[in-house]
């Protein structure tokens, strides 16, 4: 059996912390770059992260989202819908969930299903905002759902209709019919 050598891991473990510690001073400078509200650096800034955005840094943005100007708002959305890295959607749902507030909320469902990350483990999440939330952002988890492109055992379509029947009677007049038309939805869904 071959050991690593301490020191070896020491260096190993010090170049880690650096890199990740340049990973965040990077972080910092964009959300820097961002705060200034020159849109066109953002664009550009904007242009380079899409092919290689990750979990941190989409977590930074959304952490600062309400403190950036209007256009520069506008163009994280863009980032947000066009993030393909399946290892986010966790974080987009805690966001979602954790949130109070509901323009980010609402920014974040909306990017959610023009993303087309698949949310298919987090559907009960996006079931909960469509039977107690508001009607927008119920719409907007609506959406989510009927634009996942999901292939579900038989067994977990039924726990998903039957969760969908349970929390019916939480909706306000405006989401009772979003709810309704989940069980349509959900049944829709192709089986593996």
């Amino acid at each position: 059996m071959n050991l690593i050598p301490l020191n070896t891991l020491l260096l190993i473990q010090h170049n880690i912390f650096k890199l990740n510690k340049m990973k965040q001073e990077e972080i910092n400078s964009i959300l820097a770059a961002f705060r200034t509200g020159n849109i066109a650096k953002t664009e550009t800034i904007i242009n380079e992260l899409k092919d290689k955005g990750n979990a941190q840094l989409f977590s930074s943005l959304t952490d600062e989202y309400m403190s950036f100007d209007k256009n520069v708002k506008q163009s994280i959305y863009t980032l947000f819908c066009d993030i393909k890295d399946q290892s986010i959607a966790e974080i987009f749902v805690n966001k979602i969930k954790n949130s109070t507030d509901h323009e980010l909320q609402e920014i974040l469902l909306s990017a959610a299903w023009n993303s087309r990350l698949d949310f298919t483990n987090y559907l009960e999440t996006f079931i909960d905002i469509v039977t107690e939330c508001e009607f927008q952002l119920a719409f907007e988890a609506f959406t989510v759902i009927e634009n996942v492109e999901a292939k579900v055992s038989e067994e977990r379509k039924g726990e998903l209709v039957d969760y969908v029947k349970s929390k019916i009677g939480k909706c306000n007049e405006q989401t009772l019919v979003l709810a309704h038309d989940l069980v349509s939805i959900i049944n829709g869904y192709e089986l593996l």
